[in-house]
């Protein structure tokens, strides 16, 4: 069975796409965990759900600052998901994360939760929108031109199957 991990490394891009020196930071999650999502935007990094072990899915949202230098800033929680998810995708669009799928009781889920980044980094408080049609695990997902994509994944296998959905101006998903 797979441990949850805190460390945390991170590795300047350099010019030519070639990655420098991986380099482990001094602070570390405040929730070890595994099977978690991320992601960036305005120089914050989120770490969404994921298993805090042994198979205790979360909700709990874990962000930093980076610096300047690209070292990153203590870590804190902000709002937490409004349910448990691991095995899960999420995507930033907008100026909002959206979370997708995921099994926390090794079930597939097909919901899909979102919440407005602020402007201090922290974020609004999470809402359903609308689901995804097939329920998945380890599914990728991608945002582009207004919309938001989920790939791939297993349902009851693997699965090539793609949704989409456009983003409302409320930052709410269309079916």
């Amino acid at each position: 069975m797979t441990e949850p991990y805190s460390t945390v490394e991170r590795a300047k891009i350099n010019s030519d796409g070639t990655l420098g020196k991986w380099v482990l930071e001094a602070d570390t999650l405040l929730v070890p965990i595994y099977g978690a999502a991320a992601v960036c935007k305005n120089g914050y990094i989120y770490v969404i759900g994921g298993d805090v072990y042994p198979y205790q899915p979360t909700t709990i949202v874990q962000y930093t600052q980076a610096n300047p230098d690209g070292s990153l800033q203590p870590w804190q929680q902000t709002s937490s998901m409004l349910q448990q998810r691991v095995n899960h995708a999420a995507v930033e669009c907008q100026g909002y994360i959206y979370v997708m799928d995921g099994n926390p009781w090794k079930a597939a889920l097909n919901s899909v939760g979102y919440a407005q980044i602020n402007p201090d980094g922290t974020l609004g408080e999470w809402a359903y929108t609308s689901s995804n049609q097939l329920g998945r695990w380890i599914p990728s997902a991608q945002a582009y031109n207004g919309y938001v994509y989920v790939l791939g994944g297993y349902a009851s296998g693997p699965t090539a199957t793609v949704e989409y959905a456009s983003i409302n101006p409320d930052g709410s998903l269309g079916e």
